[in-house]
């Protein structure tokens, strides 16, 4: 057995130890930790002959300036560095993300286009839109980062808590607009299943990306945002936005005094954002496995930790198989979310 498949082996059993109880604030830290050790002795040097032979496109489905693109871009400079080959950024916004990746989803298997994902692909198949199948069609590589949606308000709001904003919203039905990341991103249904579970009901206002959604809050035209803590918090923290809920299972460390959904009086409220590299069905084994291990080698550094933090987002890695895990665990979650709730996208 090589060293790749060592440490494939050892994070199979950690993912086999958590299976079924991953959330953004369970990660296993110490086994992943410990497991990345092997990489910085060598593990990571398992070669693929020939790859890549081209510069290697890494699709955004979003705008420049969202937590996909900023994550995006620090894959792309470690990639690079790792191959000695240009990992280049292209952003392919439209329709939730279905345009860019429709893209990668058609890409010839040969590791020379992936995408930097988040979970709206998972939500976009459970509403029924995207013209490709997640499962058939995508192969998940690795888990980078985390970080959950937070609900804000723009500082001259009414509204200084979740359970004002309710009765505010309850009282005048479709009258309050908030802005989102797009239609059928995580940041929509999360909006989507407070309302739900509330009984209120506000006009949606989808935009292409997180940060057009926020410019306009902060420009005062639209009062409230669903978006992702990376965007918000630098906002919250100056004043100019204020933080009413975090959307995730516990608070985001980024921003602790902020509460999540689930304190504010929605117990079972749950809905958090991963981002991932994938790449079309059929990637080579041993192209994902070394983009794997390559992506895993740098999670672990201080220095990237830190930067990560700073982004307000938390280090993910990981083995594929325990991506795909979390694909398909979402994609039942989510379906049967949108059943039950008859959530229904409404643009």
């Amino acid at each position: 057995m090589n060293r790749i498949e060592i440490v494939t082996a050892a994070l199979n059993t950690i993912d086999a130890r958590t299976r079924g109880t991953w959330t953004f604030a369970e990660k296993s830290c110490g086994a992943l930790f410990t497991v990345l050790w092997l990489f910085q002795c060598g593990a990571a040097s398992g070669q693929t002959p020939g790859y890549p032979e081209r510069p290697v496109r890494i699709i955004v489905p979003f705008p420049a300036g969202g937590g996909s693109d900023l994550l995006a871009r620090l894959v792309s400079q470690e990639l690079g560095e790792a191959f000695q080959r240009p990992f280049v950024v292209e952003n392919r916004a439209g329709a939730g993300g279905n345009i860019g990746m429709d893209l990668v989803a058609r890409a010839a298997p040969d590791g020379l286009t992936l995408a930097l994902a988040n979970n709206t692909v998972t939500i976009n198949q459970s509403l029924g839109h995207p013209p490709f199948d997640v499962a058939r069609d995508l192969t998940a590589v690795v888990l980078v980062g985390a970080t959950p949606p937070m609900i804000g308000v723009v500082s001259s709001f009414a509204a200084t808590s979740l359970r004002q904003l309710i009765v505010m919203a309850r009282a005048a039905p479709g009258t309050i607009s908030y802005a989102s990341c797009g239609s059928g991103t995580a940041h929509h249904l999360a909006a989507e299943l407070l309302q739900s579970m509330a009984g209120v009901r506000m006009a949606h206002v989808p935009y292409k990306g997180c940060s057009q959604a926020v410019t306009d809050v902060l420009n005062g035209q639209v009062p409230v945002a669903f978006s992702t803590v990376s965007v918000l918090a630098p906002h919250v923290k100056s004043g100019r936005i204020r933080g009413l809920a975090t959307t995730g299972l516990t608070r985001a460390p980024s921003v602790s005094d902020v509460p999540t959904v689930s304190e504010s009086g929605y117990p079972g409220y749950v809905v958090d954002t991963w981002f991932g590299l994938m790449g079309p069905a059929g990637l080579p084994p041993a192209v994902v496995a070394r983009l794997n291990a390559e992506v895993n080698r740098a999670l672990v550094r201080p220095e990237i930790i830190v930067r990560l933090r700073e982004q307000y987002f938390e280090p993910m890695g990981g083995t594929s198989e325990h991506f795909a895990e979390q694909v398909r665990r979402e994609l039942q979650t989510y379906g049967k979310l949108v059943r039950e709730a008859n959530i229904q996208v409404q643009d």
